[in-house]
């Protein structure tokens, strides 16, 4: 956890110094054939061996969003690369969250949606992909990714690896 406090502690610094830009449109819905990993929930838990349950993995990931956005003052930013562009956000949503098993190894999975609030923007919905791993007994988030803009997908799944669309 401390690793994680320092990196959103330099990211936010790194904000502060003048990166990025509101309206809620319209909820962008989940489909399950579209996300890595099978359904984690806390129903049937006994059945599954998974070392975290879908209520620890949900507070895993919204701490970690909240945390982020108030360190900058109340959002969420995030590089688009394939835009050259800072995303300034508020979080929105968290569908239900996924586990892959691979190599040996569990992933946590979790696709989110969050509100545009860049004032140039004319887009209304990122959907975010979190991928959180366990580290020092806790989970930590070691990937996010813009899986679409308005309900368009960068990126789909294929054996529960992202396939650049």
């Amino acid at each position: 956890m401390r690793r994680f406090l320092i990196v959103l502690t330099i990211t936010s610094l790194l904000f502060s110094v003048g990166m990025s830009r509101p309206d809620i449109a319209r909820a962008v819905g989940e489909h399950a054939g579209e996300h890595p990993g099978s359904s984690q929930s806390d129903e049937g838990q006994t059945s599954m061996r998974h070392e975290f349950s879908a209520e620890e993995i949900q507070s895993a990931i919204t701490d970690y969003i909240e945390t982020d956005q108030s360190l900058k003052n109340g959002y969420f930013y995030i590089y688009d690369e394939k835009l050259n562009y800072d995303w300034k956000l508020t979080f929105s949503k968290l569908h239900p969250v996924r586990v892959i098993n691979r190599e040996g190894k569990t992933i946590y999975f979790a696709c989110t949606n969050f509100s545009v609030q860049n004032d140039d923007s004319e887009n209304n919905i990122l959907d975010l992909d979190f991928w959180m791993k366990p580290e020092d007994g806790e989970l930590e988030p070691y990937k996010v990714r813009i899986h679409k803009v308005d309900g368009d997908e960068r990126f789909t799944y294929e054996d529960d690896r992202p396939v650049e669309s």
